[in-house]
C-alpha cells in the first residue's frame, strides 16, 4: 500500500517549513525553491483531466449542466453554499485517491525531485 497523495495545501506547509529551515544558507534556499517550484508546476500537471477522449460540444454542454447554480444574493453576487453541520466529514475521505481536478503530489514525486538537488 502506497503513501496518500499530498494535498496542495499541506505541501504548502512542508515547502514553508524547508523554507524556514533553509533560510540562513543561501544555496540550500534556492535548492528548496527550484525543487518546491517543480513539484508545483507537477501538481499543476496530476490536476489536469486525461484527454483519453475527444471532448465534444455535447460533452462540454452536459458537463456545464451538471455543475450546481451558485446562489446569487439581492446585490447579484454567487454566495457559498451553506453546509449542513450536523453532517461531519468523512475520516476516509483523505485515503481517498484524489479525485480528478484535485491538485496532489506523491510521496514518489516529492522524493524524486527533492533528491534531483544535489544540495538537498
Amino acid at each position: 500500500r502506497s503513501a496518500p497523495p499530498l494535498p496542495r495545501p499541506h505541501f504548502l506547509r512542508l515547502l514553508a517549513a524547508l523554507h524556514d529551515l533553509t533560510q540562513h544558507s543561501t544555496p540550500l534556499y534556492e535548492a528548496v525553491a527550484r525543487a518546491g517550484t517543480l513539484l508545483l508546476q507537477l501538481g499543476e500537471l496530476n490536476q489536469r483531466p486525461a484527454m483519453d477522449r475527444e471532448i465534444s460540444q455535447d460533452s462540454l454542454f452536459l458537463a456545464a449542466a451538471a455543475q450546481p447554480m451558485p446562489e446569487i444574493d439581492p446585490n447579484g453576487n454567487p454566495t457559498e453554499p451553506s453546509q449542513e453541520q450536523g453532517t461531519p466529514p468523512s475520516p476516509s475521505k483523505e485515503n481517498d485517491p484524489p479525485e480528478e481536478g484535485v491538485w496532489s503530489i506523491t510521496l514518489e514525486q516529492f522524493l524524486a525531485t527533492m533528491l534531483t538537488e544535489p544540495l538537498l
